[in-house]
């Protein structure tokens, strides 16, 4: 929220609170501390859920927080961290795992993975960690392009496939594993340019003799025509 904390920054004032105990302190990730460096708002971590709790009531006798401009932004970061992202999208051909943490029905009526146009349908497999139902690709996605896991006829997620980008990875030879490679595998009908030190074209010219072969290509197809007019004039 600030690039710098001003000494004289006008702060929340906490006239009473309570103090957590020895046991549930250790657990308890400090959001907003007292002058006297005890948590008033602190974190804690429940399974796959965040709590976030106070030392004090938020009534009006405790502290003026409620009223303060820190308020509003206080609650906004609490609810943006309690959020897990999603991916933005999964890789075709693979075993993708796609996190379903608001689904908790229990019906014997399976999940369905189907694409947009609705011509791919499949029943994904489903497991459940810690509370948190995971569905498992298991490799059945080929195509890319958008799909959504739905249940009961209602809309779940929408999800995104892509291709993997592995194929665009920026990794090249140098100079030097190119020369070795030649020399390894006998290649007498292969030449290594340096863009930097020469032209394309002079270096093909340096390769070829400096023979300008596009004049004797000229040369034969000019003779070959006169060949062939001579033949039909000639030769009826």
């Amino acid at each position: 929220m600030f690039d710098k904390i001003d000494e004289r920054m006008d702060l929340p004032v906490v006239r009473k609170h309570y103090t957590f105990n020895l046991s549930s302190k250790n657990n308890i990730n400090p959001v907003l501390k007292l002058i006297n460096n005890e948590t008033w708002l602190g974190e804690i971590t429940i399974k796959n859920a965040k709590v976030y709790i106070f030392s004090s009531s938020l009534d009006e006798s405790f502290t003026n927080f409620c009223k303060h401009a820190l308020f509003v932004p206080t609650i906004y970061k609490m609810a943006i961290n309690s959020l897990k992202p999603s991916p933005l999208y999964f890789y075709t051909q693979s075993n993708s795992v796609i996190n379903l943490n608001a689904f908790k029905e229990k019906s014997e009526e399976p999940l369905h993975l189907t694409e947009l146009n609705k011509k791919f349908d499949v029943i994904p497999e489903i497991r459940v960690n810690n509370n948190r139902l995971n569905v498992y690709t298991q490799n059945q996605i080929t195509n890319p392009g958008f799909y959504k896991l739905n249940h009961k006829g209602q809309d779940l997620q929408s999800l995104a496939f892509n291709y993997n980008r592995l194929e665009s990875g920026l990794e090249f030879f140098t100079n030097e594993d190119i020369e070795k490679s030649i020399a390894e595998n006998n290649l007498i009908s292969f030449k290594n340019l340096v863009a930097a030190e020469k032209s394309l074209t002079a270096s093909v010219q340096e390769i070829s003799g400096n023979v300008k072969l596009w004049k004797l290509f000229i040369i034969f197809a000019l003779t070959f025509i006169a060949i062939e007019v001579a033949l039909i004039r000639f030769f009826k």
